[in-house]
Order: structure tokens, then sequence, then C-alpha cells
């Protein structure tokens, strides 16, 4: 982000240290078999990450070996943002979109350019059906993964936002995907009074 913490800040970084430095853990985790990431909220070179294909495709799916069987997802709003209250790189939300699926973004979070968006250029052969499968198959094969599709979801989860349950099931997501990268002052392990 800019000095004031929002506007972004997307002036150009030398490439050696972009790959080295910046793109390094993305790389070791693509090595390592990760299966998916979600695209980041800033420019690098003045291009927004949604709609930087040399990042997201070329160097991550094909150099540093996440695939075309990668997952990779949008930030919240931001294949919109491409358009409006970010960035204003893409001329609409259309726009929007196919820059985005070009790019490497599999999905759409929330789905606001991708579900208005696509269906048009993809009818008029501006997007590739080739795109549209390959993020289709990469969000279907995390969920299929995830055996989303095994049983029937539980519907009452959704309607939990507040109860002793969804606090619980809250707590135990955020304990198990906490992680201590560096253990300053002994912060570590945690005081019965403290936890």
């Amino acid at each position: 982000a800019g000095k004031d913490g929002y506007t972004p800040f997307g002036g150009g970084i030398a490439a050696r240290t972009l790959f080295d430095v910046y793109l390094r853990p993305w790389r070791e985790f693509a090595r390592a078999g990760g299966r998916g990431v979600m695209a980041a909220h800033n420019m690098v070179d003045w291009v927004p990450m949604h709609a930087n294909r040399p990042l997201l495709h070329d160097a991550l799916r094909v150099r540093f070996g996440l695939g075309e069987g990668g997952y990779i997802g949008s930030d919240n709003t931001n294949v919109e943002g491409l358009a409006d209250y970010f960035h204003g790189f893409a001329a609409n939300t259309s726009d929007a979109a196919a820059m985005a699926l070009a790019a490497g973004i599999d999905q759409d979070m929330p789905g606001g350019a991708f579900l208005s968006g696509l269906l048009p250029l993809v009818a008029s052969g501006r997007v590739p059906m080739a795109h549209v499968d390959r993020a289709c198959g990469n969000v279907l094969r995390r969920k299929f993964a995830a055996r989303l599709f095994d049983e029937p979801p539980d519907a009452t989860l959704a309607r939990e936002t507040d109860s002793a349950r969804a606090r619980a099931l809250a707590r135990q997501a955020a304990e198990e995907g906490s992680v201590l990268l560096i253990n300053r002052n002994a912060a570590l392990p945690l005081s019965a009074s403290s936890a």
C-alpha cells in the first residue's frame, strides 16, 4: 500500500529482487506441491496482480510449477476492482473479467465480474472456452478434494454466525491455522491467564 496505507503502490521493482526475495516463498510453495493461492491486493510494475499474466501464469503456474491444475483465487472484489474503485485498469467489468481469467485467476470472489461479464465474452469468442474450462476445473478439483460433494452440506452452519458452535469452530480454525514465525520475548508458551 502507499504511504496512506490504502492507495496501491505499484512502482517498479528489479526482477532479481522480485524473484529472489518477494516471490521465493511462492516458488518454494509451488515446488513443494502447493495446490492453490489467493492473488494479492497490489500491483507490480504498475500492473494489478489480478491482471498480471506474467506473474500469475508465466511465473507461478509455469516457471514455479503450480501448473494449469493449480488454483488461483481472487482477493475480495479485486476482479471488479480492476475496472472501478481500486485500479481503473480495465474499461469495464466485462473487460476486468476477461483480463483476470486470461491472467490466470480461476475464481472471482465473491463472483460479480465473472458472473456478469464472462458469458457474452465467451459467446463472442473474445474469451476462449479453454480459459473457462481451466478455471472451472481448478475450482471443482479443490471442492472435490475437500469432499464438499460427499454428503449434503450442514445448512445450519450457514445460519449460525454467533452461536457457541460457530464460535468453537472459529476458535478451532484460528488455533489450527496460526503460525508463529518468531518467538520474540518468549511469547510462547502462552500462560493460562492469556489463553
